[in-house]
């Protein structure tokens, strides 16, 4: 994960694309993440967007989400809250979640999900924890989509 940032505005988490074509296709508006601690970060909850990076594609931002909410969910929460907005399968989620189905992981909660007409090519490789961004590097970054 990139250093801290003090006032982050937007968080990069890499994602395969078939799930991130869901998100984008389908609508699919509740993404979840294990953190390395089963605790919401302040540059987690201070982050307003959240940019999809397809993790098989090469290094690509290929489109966003505004984040409406996160919360620290386990499994089963949120199987039961969120079942029909949820980009993975019920299957899918239980293969991610193997062993770690008590664990408290973050659930956003997303809305105006937007590909990109254009994917946006990174430097640098973008690793499993993700990368906080500021605003100006959104704005940089997103200025031609």
């Amino acid at each position: 994960m990139k250093k801290y940032l003090k006032h982050p505005f937007a968080v990069i988490f890499p994602i395969p694309s078939n799930f991130a074509l869901r998100i984008f296709k389908e609508k699919k508006s509740v993404f979840v993440k294990y953190g390395t601690h089963e605790v919401l970060s302040q540059n987690v909850t201070d982050c307003k967007k959240l940019l999809i990076y397809e993790s098989s594609t090469g290094q690509k931002i290929t489109g966003e989400a505004d984040i409406l909410s996160v919360q620290l969910m386990n499994f089963s929460e949120v199987i039961s809250e969120y079942k029909k907005d949820f980009f993975l399968s019920e299957d899918e989620f239980r293969a991610y979640a193997s062993g770690r189905e008590e664990k408290k992981m973050m659930v956003f909660k997303l809305d105006n999900i937007k590909e990109y007409s254009a994917p946006i090519i990174l430097d640098h490789r973008l690793t499993i924890a993700g990368e906080y961004i500021s605003k100006d590097e959104y704005n940089r970054l997103t200025q031609n989509n």
